[in-house]
């Protein structure tokens, strides 16, 4: 199929019916561009226009397709079917080229997303946040106690024998020693400012030990007491564990914000504050049992200042 023959041909039809290109394309419902290309050679008219494109320029469809009159002429029915599957056949393959420009546009829109959802996220998580530890009396207070019970420990082994003495102040001054090296612990007995990022607050989160009151502890004392709240601080120390397992499990969350350029972004992540809240929580949880087993360890071996 010669696009050059069909475009002179529309052309010089079109002007023997003193048309111009705009007035022709309304008659058939195109545009004047698609009839100039036409004419000039860079396309065909589509299949679905050839019968009223025809009609206005009073001439057969063979004719358009082979560019010329047709007179006189006997043409094999199969070469007029060939120029009908020709005609047909370059519209079907437009029509795949325009789908297929189609699908690289949005596969191209689909990399974009995701590479600005990457560069999001790491904006998000990377985002600084500022938490300010206050003041906890009762923490303060049972780091107090704490310190001075386990100072009146080490100046008396009551009634403990030797091995088990050594055993309950070792465990307990153990268990001290692995609560201060936590993070928090820091920042919360120095009232200090902590600046952080969601990222970060990974590590911080999962940095906590397990402060658990200690079974050997326990299992001595009850060699020297048969009080029923010694059995109820053995079963304590399984739910302390519990408690533990679980929230070193947790994740840091935070609200995602698909658009983290803007000036309020504190606004959006109070959520990462909860996991610090957690960790205090836990902080003032194991100071307090600490504490009380250091307590008990006074009361049952009969120690005195």
């Amino acid at each position: 199929m010669n696009y050059d023959k069909i475009g002179e041909f529309i052309q010089e039809r079109r002007k023997a019916k003193k048309l111009t290109q705009k007035e022709l394309a309304d008659l058939i419902g195109v545009t004047d561009k698609a009839v100039s290309k036409w004419e000039r050679g860079q396309g065909c008219p589509d299949v679905s226009i050839l019968e009223v494109l025809s009609k206005e320029l009073d001439c057969s469809i063979l004719e358009l397709l082979k560019g010329r009159e047709i007179k006189n002429e006997v043409i094999p029915l199969t070469e007029a079917d060939d120029y009908v599957k020709e005609s047909i056949s370059l519209q079907s393959s437009r029509l795949h080229k325009i789908i297929n420009h189609l699908i690289e546009i949005i596969i191209i829109f689909l990399v974009l997303l995701l590479l600005y959802l990457n560069i999001i996220q790491l904006i998000n998580i990377n985002h600084q946040q500022i938490y300010t530890f206050k003041d906890d009396p009762k923490i303060t207070n049972y780091i107090t106690t704490l310190e001075k019970n386990i100072n009146t420990i080490k100046q008396s082994q009551g009634l403990f024998e030797t091995d088990d003495y050594e055993t309950l102040l070792t465990e307990l001054e153990n268990s001290y020693k692995l609560l201060q090296k936590e993070k928090i612990y820091n920042y919360l007995i120095n009232n200090k400012t902590l600046t952080y990022t969601t990222n970060s607050l990974y590590s911080f989160y999962l940095s906590s030990n397990q402060i658990t009151p200690q079974n050997k502890i326990i299992t001595i004392l009850q060699k020297y007491s048969d009080k029923k709240y010694l059995n109820y601080f053995l079963d304590n120390t399984a739910i302390d564990i519990s408690y533990n397992i679980f929230y070193t499990k947790q994740m840091a969350t935070y609200k995602y914000s698909l658009f983290p350029f803007e000036n309020n972004l504190d606004k959006v992540y109070p959520a990462a504050n909860l996991e610090i809240i957690d960790r205090l929580y836990k902080m003032r949880h194991d100071i307090s049992n600490l504490t009380t087993l250091s307590q008990l360890i006074i009361e049952v071996g009969d120690i005195s200042d």
